[in-house]
């Protein structure tokens, strides 16, 4: 119930109170942490439990380290004070992922937990769209929840002079938070059990939309990149994991509907939709370009001090106010250097072979490889969208990546171990092998049955 409402906190951090200037933004899922930590924190005391670390846990706390000192020693930066928020505030979103994984650590409290995240994502969406609906419709109070941006690059031709509606709470970053949930959906319609293939296929098709009008590339291009390495990996396994067309029309109907009525009723919605995605590689000019350019100028900085890096915030000196860098590799090689960098890589390739420990030749399971793919394909895509927005920082980034490795995990083990283990022991994915209607993520109270159980 806990990590349910800081889950949902975090989806409304786009409200946030200025402090001190705008030095610091305090967000709704702050204030809940604040009492959700230690009731967590007191609850693992109290039950003697031991703490379940994850290898990935020492190059998160030596990425932040790197942060600090490098920030510490370039003690004469202008920005030294803001450099140090932004150490701190990793150093927080370190503890979201913490405290998500140490919940979801057994399989069945990550299965929960995965329906939980949609479910809030979906009904997100849902009333995204739907206030979009209700401005349109002339809707008074939906005014308040609605803004007018030029959106897009100046190759848009209309969207320097005819500015286009959008829910000020659909911005880019959560674009790029409800795409990885959106494809951890998807995959879940691809191979969940049956009775849940339904509930993920629809739920899909309302995040995804809701991703659509963020009108964020890069969440788009993370969805795009997520979303295809799950279809590959599926039909690269289609003899293990039995893939049912009615879940994939629903999802798919949902979407296709859903978009219709939206166009239907704003003209100005298929206006940048169209422009946007005849654009999303487009880097030889508008904001495409000026990213580039300022990305190029980063880098070309940091090599200046390769070793420890200029310190966090540094890099804004570089580029105009209140511009960011956008990319978390550019901005963790300026701030770390390239020891931080180091550790950022190395983080994700851990991630990676994780991943190919349970599908590779090792993950002798059909359960498990098809129970690996969910996450992974929630992984690239959140990898990919913090390349293009500087979604990286973001509180509800952390969360799903803590849920995305506690649903990797059990799968990652070795398969002689992590099979047939029991739904109570909280060390492993219970599943059986066999082929046919594999549901790798059924319920914990619907043990998942062979196919010759029927």
């Amino acid at each position: 119930m806990l990590i349910s409402v800081l889950l949902a906190s975090i989806f409304f951090d786009s409200v946030g109170l200025k402090m001190f200037g705008g030095l610091f933004n305090i967000r709704p899922s702050f204030v809940v942490a604040a009492i959700v930590f230690p009731v967590l924190g007191y609850r693992w005391l109290i039950s003697h439990q031991r703490f379940q670390t994850t290898p990935l846990l020492p190059f998160l706390l030596g990425l932040d380290a790197c942060f600090f000192l490098s920030t510490a020693i370039n003690w004469r930066s202008p920005v030294i004070l803001r450099g140090f928020i932004t150490c701190t505030l990793l150093a927080v979103n370190i503890a979201f992922f913490v405290v998500v994984y140490w919940h979801a650590r057994r399989p069945q409290r990550a299965t929960r937990l995965l329906r939980i995240l949609v479910t809030i994502a979906a009904i997100y969406a849902v009333f995204g769209i739907v206030v979009l609906l209700l401005y349109q419709v002339g809707f008074g109070p939906a005014r308040y929840l609605v803004e007018f941006r030029a959106l897009g690059d100046w190759t848009m031709g209309n969207a320097q002079y005819d500015p286009t509606p959008r829910p000020w709470f659909l911005e880019p970053n959560v674009g790029s938070y409800l795409a990885a949930i959106g494809v951890m959906a998807f995959a879940m319609t691809l191979i969940a059990g049956t009775r849940e293939r339904w509930f993920y296929g629809i739920a899909a098709g309302a995040i995804l939309t809701g991703v659509l009008l963020t009108y964020s590339r890069g969440a788009w291009v993370g969805a795009i990149v997520g979303g295809a390495t799950v279809v590959t990996l599926v039909v690269k396994n289609r003899g293990m994991i039995s893939v049912r067309p009615l879940p994939l029309i629903g999802l798919s109907a949902a979407l296709v509907l859903t978009l219709l009525v939206v166009t239907a009723a704003v003209p100005s919605v298929k206006t940048v939709l169209v422009a946007r995605l005849e654009n999303i590689l487009n880097i030889g000019q508008g904001t495409g370009h000026d990213r580039l350019v300022f990305w190029l100028r980063i880098t070309r900085d940091a090599l200046h001090q390769p070793i420890l890096g200029h310190g966090a915030n540094a890099y804004q000196l570089l580029i105009p106010s209140p511009l960011v860098a956008e990319n978390a590799t550019v901005e963790i090689f300026h701030t770390s250097g390239l020891l931080g960098l180091i550790l950022y890589v190395a983080l994700n390739v851990m991630v990676v072979v994780m991943f190919w420990r349970a599908f590779g030749p090792r993950g002798k399971s059909p359960a498990m490889r098809a129970a690996a793919i969910i996450p992974f394909g929630g992984f690239l895509s959140l990898l990919v969208s913090s390349q293009m927005n500087p979604s990286f920082w973001g509180n509800l980034y952390w969360a799903i990546f803590g849920l995305v490795i506690a649903l990797l995990a059990p799968a990652a083990m070795d398969a002689d171990h992590a099979t047939l283990v029991r739904p109570d022991s909280g060390s492993s994915l219970s599943a059986r092998e066999g082929r046919g209607n594999l549901r790798p993520y059924q319920r914990a109270a619907d043990p998942i049955k062979d196919p010759k159980e029927g």
